[in-house]
């Protein structure tokens, strides 16, 4: 481990924020990333750039900003093909009062930080924070903004040793797929067992570059061209962390019956409509969606009609995958088809 930066009296400054940062062969991205955060004009910032093994040498990339920012470097023990254990080595090591993820290839917004800031000090520095984030692609152009998104890292700032230490939140090691939800679905559960407000904002602060060489656009660009592998996995993941994270804080008390309602079903929705996009995928998936069926059954106390009734009256299903699907499927109308969907899985 090696440290870059300011001079000690920086050194010895209590960071407000420490930014982690996956790194591997960053050398294309990585002046862009920290130019975003000098030019956010915040110099209690501590920058951990958590190299994931990489082949590629970037560090002069890094040394340009030497004396601009306080940088600390780590590098994890192998390469694990994807940046979870990076960002856990680097969650590990922060000291700012709070922690936040960026990818290499993204950026900040200019104004982004010192809106966060003062949202921050306005609200008497709460626990969890959420803002918006902005899709980009490589020339910059805005693709979309996305505000209260419970389900990725982008815009997520956690209170570090009183909310994301205390309540134990880890990266599984090694995880392929939704590796960003498995933390965030840590600290919505935790929120709801402690009693904690997440606060949302209605301005942005990151920007999600939009990249065609990125291992989630490749692994995405595989999916819409019928690899159905990627979509079981990924099935399969959002399962796992069902059962791990949510079906535990439930069962030990912690998830209160009308949340789990909500929330279950509509992920079971979601499944459906992964199904829905790629027909191929359901005898492979057909047993796990059989087994999740009856587990939220028996939890919920619900059987298959009540949970056909529960999900057409609430429309209870994920917005922004719903909106993908319409783009896809313009003449589909989940109403008519979800309850035959359950049904079969029922009867079979």
């Amino acid at each position: 481990m090696w440290k870059s930066g300011k001079e000690d009296a920086m050194e010895k400054t209590k960071p407000f924020l420490s930014l982690v940062v996956p790194c591997y062969n960053s050398g294309r991205y990585i002046e862009r990333l920290l130019q975003s955060v000098v030019d956010c004009e915040m110099n209690d910032i501590e920058v951990i750039l958590s190299d994931d093994c990489s082949p590629e040498d970037y560090q002069e990339h890094v040394d340009k900003f030497k004396g601009k920012l306080n940088i600390l470097q780590c590098k994890t023990t192998h390469n694990s093909g994807n940046p979870t254990n990076a960002r856990e080595l680097g969650a590990s090591l922060a000291t700012g009062t709070y922690l936040t993820f960026m990818d290499h290839d993204d950026w900040m917004l200019p104004d982004g930080l010192k809106k966060w800031r003062s949202f921050v000090e306005e609200k008497n520095y709460p626990e969890y924070i959420i803002c918006g984030f902005r899709q980009c692609d490589t020339a910059g152009n805005t693709q979309f903004e996305k505000y209260g998104c419970l389900d990725f890292l982008h815009g997520k700032f956690f209170k570090l040793e009183s909310f994301y230490r205390r309540c134990n939140i880890h990266f599984k090691p090694d995880i392929f797929h939704k590796e960003d939800t498995w933390v965030c679905a840590q600290a919505n559960c935790n929120c709801i067992k402690y009693d904690i407000e997440p606060l949302f904002t209605n301005f942005c602060t990151y920007v999600w570059h939009n990249n065609e060489v990125s291992l989630s656009h490749k692994i995405d660009a595989a999916e819409r061209n019928g690899d159905t592998r990627v979509t079981i996995e990924r099935c399969q993941t959002n399962v796992m962390i069902e059962r791990e994270i949510y079906f535990k804080f439930f069962d030990e008390g912690s998830m209160p019956m009308p949340v789990a309602r909500t929330w279950f079903i509509r992920s079971f929705i979601n499944f459906y409509l992964d199904v829905e996009l790629n027909h191929s995928c359901y005898e492979a998936l057909e047993p796990l969606l059989k087994e999740y069926l009856k587990e939220i059954e028996s939890r919920l106390q619900m059987s298959a009609d009540d949970i056909i009734e529960f999900s057409l009256v609430t429309n209870a299903f994920n917005e922004q995958l719903y909106e993908f699907f319409e783009m896809h499927e313009p003449n589909f109308t989940w109403h008519e088809t979800f309850p035959e969907f359950v049904r079969n899985l029922e009867e079979r």
